[in-house]
């Protein structure tokens, strides 16, 4: 997986070729790993990597299709779909999922629904052990 990842998004450069590429506006990616756990950081600027997660845009649009779903008039129906995304709240991920929400609105507004309430975002992170193995049954706990 590691060496997929190196060579898709080609991150394995000396500092000298990454410091080349920011005065060229290309994003900077780092991968960071433990165990099975991987996380793929990256700077702002243009880069593969970006095109082939366009999350955002595609939450957007799943979202926005949802809005006007008869099985999603209810705003609390909507509200738990929001609820239930599995983000971490962090400032930049909480102003584009409100954004989110915003648009939501809009378009529940138009088709005459009632609007979900922004506080379906959530605005606290959930904090967690994240180099810790979860226990498999609860005698392993004690």
């Amino acid at each position: 997986m590691d060496s997929k990842l190196v060579g898709l998004y080609d991150i394995a450069k000396p500092r000298w070729a990454r410091a080349r590429r920011r005065p060229a506006g290309t994003a900077g990616i780092h991968c960071l790993r433990h165990g099975r756990l991987f996380v793929l950081i990256a700077t702002h600027g243009k880069r593969l990597f970006f095109e082939d997660h366009a999350t955002y845009r595609n939450l957007r649009a799943q979202m926005l299709d949802m809005a006007v779903r008869a099985s999603h008039r209810a705003p609390d129906a909507l509200e738990r779909e929001f609820q239930g995304l599995r983000w971490q709240p962090y400032e930049p991920v909480r102003r584009q999922l409100a954004a989110i929400v915003k648009a939501v609105n809009r378009k529940r507004r138009h088709a005459g629904y009632r609007p979900i309430s922004l506080s379906s975002v959530p605005a606290m992170r959930r904090i967690g052990s994240v180099f810790v193995e979860p226990c498999s049954t609860p005698s392993e706990a004690a």
